[in-house]
């Protein structure tokens, strides 16, 4: 797939705006925007030129800026509590950014590129995966490496995730492995199937009570939390299926493909209220609660669309 893109916000209010009336993301990003992360008071982008922008809401305005002196950063992750948002990139590095201190503090890395990142218990410790088959635990406050996790394969780590109010880290690779760990003991606790073909994303729903997987089988499977049963699984994609996100609630599901389709689910029904064809490569999905907003990475230049109302 091709991961160069620039970001655009998709505007998801229940209630009627014209466009001129939003606010607007600056072009800031010289290359594209490889990931992006949100937390109640801010948006971060990341992206290929080596920068880190965060943007403040509700305005969306610069708010601060890091360069990293690497290959460019891939994965972003907002501490639960203090200012501080884990970056890593391309070169293996990790490294948090203190951006009210306005400092930077160097973690470790791995052997090859970051896929993902992921706070756990309280912020205590940040995990990272890698494309080097890895899964590292860091201490928050020593910043070294306590625990090293593996899928036991060659494939990369696609994906980490644990849900609202649980002590459950899954986390999901290209082999459409999907493995369930304890965040207090790091114990691998089961394993899960149900994918045929590489698994590209998880994300879990606002409450915590299920999790989705995106394939490319060309489905999405949605997962009880609790039980890790599978609920149901998504059929309507008709190429694989790369990103997805869940809206303000847990009926609400985003998801994207690889021919740059945008599906809107109702979980309560099973099915798409709505699709929405871009032409352009989406290769990054997140949704913002606090603006009802879905941030997404493209080719293309800033802009706000209307989404669909279940």
């Amino acid at each position: 797939m091709n991961r160069h893109f620039c970001f655009i916000l998709l505007v998801t209010a229940t209630f009627t705006v014209q466009s001129e009336e939003l606010p607007k993301m600056e072009k800031a990003h010289r290359g594209w925007v490889n990931a992006v992360a949100v937390s109640p008071n801010y948006i971060a982008t990341a992206g290929d030129d080596d920068q880190v922008f965060l943007w403040h809401i509700p305005g969306l305005k610069l708010a601060g800026q890091l360069k990293l002196g690497g290959k460019g950063a891939t994965a972003l992750a907002f501490h639960p509590t203090e200012q501080i948002l884990a970056v890593g990139g391309w070169n293996g590095k990790i490294i948090l950014w203190d951006y009210q201190a306005k400092k930077t503090i160097n973690v470790g890395g791995h052997r090859e590129n970051i896929t993902a990142l992921q706070w756990a218990n309280g912020g205590q410790h940040l995990i990272s995966g890698s494309g080097d088959d890895a899964i590292r635990i860091w201490n928050r406050k020593t910043q070294k490496c306590e625990n090293i996790l593996t899928h036991e394969n060659e494939y990369d780590i696609a994906g980490l995730n644990i849900p609202h109010d649980s002590e459950l880290l899954i986390s999901v690779d290209g082999d459409a492995e999907i493995r369930v760990w304890s965040t207090k003991t790091w114990k691998e606790l089961e394993s899960l199937s149900g994918h045929e073909g590489a698994i590209t994303e998880i994300a879990s729903s606002r409450s915590g009570k299920m999790f989705a997987t995106a394939s490319r089988d060309k489905t999405i499977i949605l997962w009880d939390t609790a039980s890790r049963k599978k609920i149901r699984q998504l059929f309507e994609h008709q190429a694989d299926v790369t990103h997805l996100t869940w809206g303000k609630d847990d009926n609400t599901l985003i998801s994207v493909d690889e021919e740059n389709n945008l599906l809107f689910w109702n979980l309560t029904k099973g099915k798409t209220v709505k699709t929405i064809r871009k032409n352009q490569n989406i290769t990054s999905l997140q949704y913002s609660y606090k603006l009802d907003i879905l941030i997404l990475g493209g080719k293309q230049g800033s802009i706000f669309e209307k989404l669909p109302v279940n």
